[in-house]
Order: structure tokens, then C-alpha cells, then sequence
């Protein structure tokens, strides 16, 4: 923002032929209302970046700004002070050509509402450059051609609602820039060369419509320093494209997702202690060749997924560093290449915190392990239901397998699908299924392969097992001993099977470094 020190009065000119648009009255006090109307020809515009509390009325086809070819710049086409009111109808015309030139330019509690066409062509030139409080509902349109030249930009406290277009054209420009403490909606269309919405710290972001960034869709702050789940918020119901995160922000975040987010980064990529619900899609759509990147990247926080979460390269959900337990309550579909990942690499900050899983939907890792779970007292619980496409690592930690039922057919999917208890004492429950529904066990080298069929029932359940301590049946508990003592005869491990287990230890060294 440019302040000048002087009190004088706002300056308004126009330009001398008939057919000009003209601003009236030619000199105004603070408070005062200074009209623009008539025909198509612009004229220079309202320039009184001292004089606080001034409505513009922009109307009846009126053009105000300056023609190609570009002025000098500089010079902001309405610029005004503190509180300033501006609104714009139907069919006129706010324009600046120059470099380093706004449109709109004014400090703290700027009002505007616009219904007709507001651009810039200059680099360095935004549509509305603002100060704290601003308050903007478009149902018109927004746009900007050159480098780094932001449509909307205002400082915290602010509330933008558009309804109309706005689009950012030019390298480095973001459609929507706002402070902290601000609400922004989109219930239309947002083009942006770079973000789509960028939000400081405490922000709420809506998005019912289309958001199409060449960087991130929506990128927002912090929560702040609040209760987990109770920070920013970002609901979306429409439509995020991105080339790079469709979803971005920082710790203590609040996301409700029903709508698509598809970006060739993470789809979503958020940080500490965030809550995020999804009856949608998050997916990333980079292809082979690509960077690897996931459906969802997060350090902590609550998953409650009742849609689908992809990546057709990478993880599905991936933990990064953190020693915040996290869960995830999964009634959708969780796919990639791992379907749940946990980072285990020292070298890029371990995640050493617990991972609770409850699934009824599916878990895919495409690659042959649905969650590789790190370090940490992890809990799976396979509820009515859930499906499993691949094995399982849970790493180091007292690690808990929890089966609800009698579950039939091959657990992972696959017959050399495998559940590695990792290090540590770890539990293996087989919820409705008794010791005595133990149909064979048959043990190759460390693993257990069982069937188990459920009295009265017509379809076995099939699993192999490795370094699993303690094992729950319904009519108690059992020690690999016991396990060990009904084991028919050792055969030969498939040797699919053995560069399974061989393969997970070393699964982690194949994490690409990031970040």
C-alpha cells in the first residue's frame, strides 16, 4: 500500500470529450460519495489515498482507467484511504495498463462490490491490493495478465465471496491473497497462474465451485495454537485442479472434503495434529515418470475417509515424522502403491508415533503392502466388512491385529500376503474364530500359514503370519508354542513368500527422500 502524508483533498479528473465517462463531484472532503458514469471512453481515476470514508458509485456504462497503449505505471486507478466503499454494476469498466499500477488500492476496511469487469495488464499490477478488514463480494469479474500480480490481495480480518470469475494470468499471480483470521468463498470460478487461494494463520476457506491452479489449489497457514482439529478450516464441495498440492497447509487444520481434488503433488498435503474428513476424492494424477507424490501427506491427525484417497505412484496416506499418534477410520477406499505408509527413514524424521486403523472399506497397496506402519504401538482392526489388498509391516512396537467376526476368503487378497508383527510383543486377535476352528497351521521357516473355518460354516479364512507373539481366539489366549504344537510337517517356503518377507525390511530404504 502507498500512503501519502498530505491531507488534500481526493483528486478526480477526466478526460475532456463528450463522450467520456465522468467522476463527480471534481474535489471531495473525507465522506464523501463521488459518482462515475456515462459512455465508453476512459478517464483517469480517483486518486485520494488520504481521504477515508469515500464511496465510489461506478455505473450506467461507465469506463474508468487508462487505455492501451500502457501509461507509465505506478499510479493506482482508484486509490483511496481507510473505510472506502466501492461499487461497480453491470457493463463498467475498471482498468489499469501500466506496470506497478492496482486497479483498486485502498487501506484498512475497504467495502467492494463488484458486478462488472475489473483488470490489470502491468506487471507487478493487482486487481485490489487492500489493508485489514476488507470486505468483497464479486459477481463480476476479476482479471490480471502480468508477472506477480495477485487479483485479490488483502491483509487480515478480510471476507471475500465471489460468485463471479477470477483469474490470475500471468507468472507468479495468485487469484486470492489473505491475511490471517480470514473467510473466503468461492461459489464460482477461480483461474490462478499460481495459488488458487493463499490464507494466512485462522482462516476459513469454502469452495462449492472450480478452483484451477497452475501451483496449489488452496494453501492455508496454521490452526493456531488451539485444541487438535479446532484451527483453520477448508471445506470443499467442488471442483480444486493443481499442479501442484490441491490442498496445502500447516498444523491444527480442520478439512471437510466431499467434492475432487486432483493435483500432480500430494492431493493433500497438511501437517500436526489436523483432522480431515472425506466422502470425496483426493487423488493424485501425476504418472509414471513422475515424482512420486500421495493421495494424503500429514505428520498427525484424524483420517475419517468414506470416499477414496489415490495415488496411483505412490502412497495412498502417508505419515511423515511425527511423535503425535494419529488414527484413521477408513469406510471408503485407501489405494496406492502402499496403501498406508508410515515414515520410517531416521534420516528424514521417523514417525515413532502410534497408528490406529478401523477399516470396513478397502486398504490396496498395489505394490503387495497395504500398510507398512513404522515404529509406534500400532492397532489394526479389521471390522465387517473391510477389505485388505496385500500384506502388512507394523514395524517396531506392541503391535495389536484385531479381527471382527469370521471373516472368509484370503486376508490380504493375495495367497502369499503377508502380516509381519514386526519387533516387540505383538497381538493377533482372531475375534469370533475359536482354537479349535484352527482347520491347519503350517509353519516355513518363520511364517504361519493358516486356515481357520468357524463351526457351522461353509468358507475358510486363510492368513500368513510372522513375528507375532500372543494370539487371542474367543476361547482364549495362545502362545506361538501352541501354535507351533498343531503345525504339520515344514514344506518348502514359496519363493514368492520369501522375497515377500526378505522385501520388507528393506521396504523403507525404497522411500524416496522428500522434502
Amino acid at each position: 500500500m502507498k500512503y501519502l502524508s498530505s491531507t488534500a483533498l481526493v483528486l478526480i479528473a477526466s478526460v475532456s470529450t463528450a463522450q467520456s465517462s465522468t467522476c463527480t463531484p471534481g474535489s471531495v472532503v473525507d465522506g464523501t460519495t463521488v459518482t462515475c458514469s456515462g459512455g465508453g471512453i476512459f478517464a483517469p481515476g480517483v486518486v485520494g489515498p488520504s481521504a477515508n470514508n469515500v464511496t465510489v458509485v461506478i455505473t450506467g456504462g461507465a469506463g474508468v482507467g487508462t487505455t492501451d497503449p500502457a501509461d507509465p505505471g505506478g499510479q493506482a486507478i482508484i486509490e483511496l484511504g481507510d473505510g472506502g466503499s466501492i461499487t461497480q454494476s453491470s457493463g463498467t469498466i475498471l482498468k489499469s495498463t501500466g506496470p506497478d499500477a492496482a486497479t483498486i488500492e485502498v487501506g484498512n476496511n475497504l467495502t467492494l462490490s463488484n458486478a462488472g469487469m475489473v483488470t490489470t495488464v502491468g506487471n507487478e499490477s493487482r486487481a485490489v491490493d487492500g489493508g485489514e478488514g476488507a470486505n468483497i463480494v464479486n459477481t463480476g469479474s476479476f482479471t490480471t495478465s502480468g508477472e506477480d500480480s495477485d487479483v485479490i490481495n488483502v491483509d487480515d480480518g478480510a471476507y471475500v465471496w465471489n460468485r463471479g470469475t477470477i483469474q490470475s494470468n500471468g507468472k507468479g499471480s495468485d487469484g486470492i491473497q489473505v491475511g490471517k483470521k480470514s473467510t473466503v468463498i468461492n461459489n464460482a470460478t477461480i483461474f490462478a497462474a499460481k495459488d488458487g487461494i493463499n490464507a494466512d494463520d485462522d482462516a476459513t476457506v469454502t469452495n462449492s465451485a472450480t478452483i484451477r491452479a497452475g501451483s496449489d489449489g488452496i494453501q492455508v497457514g496454521d490452526g493456531g495454537n488451539h485444541a487438535p482439529g479446532a484451527g483453520a478450516n477448508v471445506t470443499n464441495s467442488g471442483n480444486i485442479y493443481a499442479g501442484k498440492e490441491g490442498i496445502t497447509g500447516g498444523d491444527d487444520l480442520v478439512i471437510v472434503n466431499s467434492g475432487n481434488i486432483y493435483a500432480t503433488d500430494d492431493a493433500v498435503q497438511i501437517g500436526e495434529r489436523v483432522h480431515l474428513t472425506n466422502s470425496g476424492l483426493i487423488e493424485n494424477t501425476a504418472v509414471a515418470g513422475q515424482e512420486p507424490q500421495d493421495g494424503l501427506d500429514l505428520d498427525s491427525g484424524v483420517v475419517i475417509n468414506s470416499g477414496i484417497i489415490r495415488s496411483t505412484i505412490d502412497a495412498g496416506i502417508d505419515f511423515d515424522g511425527s511423535t503425535t499418534d494419529s488414527s484413521v477410520t477408513n469406510s471408503g477406499l485407501i489405494t496406492g502403491t502402499t496403501g498406508i505408509l508410515v515414515e520410517k527413514d531416521v534420516t528424514e524424521g521417523a514417525n515413532l508415533a502410534a497408528q490406529t486403523i478401523q477399516n470396513s472399506g478397502t486398504i490396496e497397496g498395489t505394490a503387495g503392502i497395504a500398510m507398512d506402519l513404522g515404529a509406534g504401538n500400532d492397532s489394526y482392526v479389521h471390522l465387517t466388512g473391510g477389505v485388505l489388498l496385500g500384506g502388512a509391516d507394523f514395524g517396531t512396537g506392541e503391535d495389536s491385529f484385531f479381527l471382527t467376526g469370521t471373516p472368509v476368503g484370503t486376508l490380504g487378497g493375495d495367497p502369499l500376503a503377508l502380516f509381519d508383527g514386526g519387533l516387540d510383543n505383538d497381538l493377533f486377535d482372531f475375534g469370533g474364530y475359536a482354537f479349535t476352528d484352527l482347520v491347519s497351521v503350517a509353519l516355513s521357516g518363520a511364517v504361519y500359514s493358516l486356515e481357520l473355518l468357524a463351526s457351522g460354516a461353509t468358507d475358510s479364512l486363510f492368513l500368513n503370519l510372522t513375528s507375532w507373539e500372543a494370539f487371542r481366539f474367543s476361547d482364549g489366549d495362545f502362545t506361538q508354542a501352541d501354535l507351533a504344537a498343531l503345525t504339520t510337517p515344514a514344506v518348502p517356503l514359496p519363493a514368492g513368500l520369501v522375497l515377500m518377507l526378505s522385501g520388507l525390511a528393506g521396504f523403507g530404504a525404497m522411500r524416496r527422500a522428500r522434502r
